[in-house]
């Protein structure tokens, strides 16, 4: 009698620790617009890079890392966009010319399907934007970096939530 107590006790322990639980149901996460990823919080530059490199003295080495001769008075600087289609410039703590202002207004707005940002009047291609990155790519002229003149460069530039 005993073995049976004890298989009955078994197989009901088998049958209540086999049945699951039902899914508990979780309510997902809404994902956010690419409006309210930009405009949650103030970005910092944290890269900026250009491909091909760059050679600013003739024969001199070529750069790629535009970020590593930055003035810290640069890399302190924040921007903001504001729903709205507005935005703020800020110096941060240092600025390089005492006599700039502290912030500068700008205007931007997303255009082809939210794969760019126009920001006064300058389109620029978005690579990533997320919680806490936004990378940008651009095609610029040589020479606006000190480069050759007639030659399209890549300008990558990272942010991040400041």
């Amino acid at each position: 009698m005993r073995k049976i107590t004890l298989m009955i006790a078994a197989l009901a322990f088998l049958t209540v620790s086999s049945c699951k639980k039902e899914d508990e149901k979780t309510t997902p996460t809404p994902t956010k617009s690419k409006t309210e990823l930009l405009t949650a919080k103030a970005w910092k530059m944290t890269a900026m890079t250009v491909n091909p490199g760059i050679s600013p003295i003739p024969g001199g080495p070529t750069i790629t890392d535009l970020y590593a001769f930055m003035e810290a008075c640069e890399k302190d600087n924040t921007e903001k966009f504001n729903t709205g289609g507005t935005g703020v410039t800020d110096e941060g703590a240092t600025k390089c010319d005492p006599t700039d202002p502290q912030t500068e207004n700008f205007t931007w707005a997303f255009a082809s399907n939210e794969t760019k940002i126009v920001i006064d009047s300058e389109s620029i291609d978005i690579v990533q934007l997320d919680e806490t990155t936004a990378k940008f790519t651009n095609q610029i002229d040589g020479s606006e970096l000190g480069g050759t003149a007639g030659t399209m460069y890549t300008l990558t530039v990272t942010f991040k939530n400041n």
